[in-house]
C-alpha cells in the first residue's frame, strides 16, 4: 500500500526548521552543530507530541490509539518441580531435571522457603542470589516463575487483561493491584501455593543506568498451569532516524507535530516561545478530536430499559464476575 504523498517523514521536519531559523532547506549546507541542535528540536517536538498535556476541561491527558498495539500471547508459565536438587553454597545442581529457560526469572522454594534464581546454567544448573543456601542430594523443590520481563518499548497497559488456556478460564479477568499487595499475599500463603491466577501488578525492573526503564508484572498464585494473558498496552515511541524516517501518526497528525517541533525550535534558539508555540494547541485539540473520532465505535448500542437489574441489584448488591482460583471442592 503506498504511502500518502502528504505524509511527513523526518527530513521534512528539518527543513521547516532549519527554513524558520534562515539557515534554509539544504540540508547537506549546514553547519554540523546546527544540525544537531535541530535534531534535538525534532526529539524534543515528538515527545511533546506523543506525551500530550492535559487539555482544558479534561480530567486526564490523552493516550493516542496507535500506541495501543495488542498484547496478543503474553504466556504464563506453570510451576516446574520435575526430579530433585543438590545445592552447595547457593549453587543447585539437578538430578532429572531440564529447568526451564525462564528459571533466571524465579524463584527456588526448598521446605517451604523461596530463594530468588540469579542465573540458569544449564538444564541441570542454577545459581541463587543468596550463597549460603545448601540442601541435602536428592531434595524435592518447586521452581515457580514469578516476575514476567514486559516488551521494551511498554508504556502501560490500558483496560482489562484476560486470562486464556482452557475452556474454563475463556473471558475471565484479572484484577489489577499493587505489588504490595501481590507480596503480602505470597507472604501469608504457602510459598509453592499455585493456583489459577487472578491477580497482577506492573512494577518498574531494576535499573541500573546501562540501559533504559523497563517494567515487569507479577501474578498471584502463582500459576497452576499454562495461561496466557491478553489485552492492550501503550507502547513508547521511536526517536526519528535516518532509518525510521516515518513518524508515528501518519497524516492526520503531521501539522500538529510540524508545529510541535517548530515550537521547540522557538525556546531552543531563542529562549522564549513564539507564534509556533500559540499554535500547538488548536493543532493538537483538533489531532486528539479526530484520533477518537477514528477509534470510538459509532453508537452507543440500543436504548433499552434495565431498571429490573437495577431492582435486583439493590435488593441482591452487585454481581460479581468469578475470577477463580482453580478446581476446588468441600468436604463436609
Amino acid at each position: 500500500m503506498a504511502e500518502s504523498t502528504l505524509s511527513l517523514v523526518r527530513n521534512d521536519l528539518r527543513k521547516a526548521v532549519g527554513n524558520m531559523l534562515g539557515a534554509g532547506l539544504d540540508l547537506t549546507a549546514w553547519e554540523p552543530d546546527f544540525s544537531t541542535r535541530v535534531d534535538m528540536c525534532i526529539d524534543i517536538g515528538c515527545r511533546s507530541l506523543y506525551e500530550p498535556p492535559i487539555l482544558a476541561g479534561e480530567a486526564q491527558a490523552h493516550v493516542w490509539s496507535f500506541m495501543q498495539p495488542k498484547l496478543t500471547s503474553f504466556d504464563l508459565n506453570a510451576t516446574y518441580s520435575t526430579g530433585t536438587v543438590t545445592i552447595v553454597a547457593g549453587a543447585v545442581t539437578g538430578s532429572g531435571t531440564t529447568f526451564p529457560t525462564w528459571a533466571a526469572d524465579g524463584e527456588l522454594v526448598i521446605s517451604g522457603v523461596p530463594y530468588t534464581v540469579a542465573s540458569r546454567g544449564s538444564t541441570t544448573s542454577l545459581t541463587l542470589d543468596d550463597t549460603g543456601v545448601t540442601a541435602a542430594a536428592g531434595s524435592t523443590y518447586t521452581l515457580q516463575h514469578v516476575d514476567y520481563q514486559l516488551p521494551d518499548l511498554f508504556g502501560g497497559f490500558r483496560g482489562e487483561l484476560y486470562l486464556g488456556g482452557s475452556s474454563g478460564t475463556i473471558g475471565q479477568t484479572l484484577q489489577r493491584c499493587d505489588i504490595h499487595e501481590i507480596l503480602d499475599l505470597r507472604n501469608q500463603a504457602v510459598a509453592d501455593f499455585s493456583a489459577q491466577p487472578c491477580k497482577y501488578a506492573v512494577f518498574a525492573a531494576d535499573q541500573t543506568g546501562t540501559g533504559g526503564q523497563r517494567w515487569q508484572m507479577s501474578v498471584w498464585p502463582t500459576p497452576d498451569a499454562e495461561y496466557t494473558v491478553s489485552g492492550i498496552y501503550s507502547i513508547n515511541p521511536y526517536q526519528l532516524t535516518s532509518t525510521y524516517i516515518y513518524p508515528m501518526g501518519g497524516l492526520p497528525l503531521a501539522e500538529c507535530l510540524r508545529e510541535s517541533c517548530l515550537a521547540a525550535a522557538e525556546v531552543e534558539f531563542t529562549g522564549s516561545p513564539g507564534v509556533h508555540s500559540s499554535l500547538v494547541l488548536p493543532r493538537l485539540a483538533a489531532a486528539i478530536s479526530r484520533d477518537r473520532q477514528m477509534n470510538n465505535p459509532g453508537i452507543l448500542g440500543q436504548n433499552l430499559d434495565y431498571s429490573d437489574r437495577r431492582r435486583s441489584w439493590r435488593q441482591n448488591g452487585p454481581r460479581v464476575q468469578h475470577l477463580g482460583l482453580g478446581a476446588m471442592s468441600y468436604t463436609g
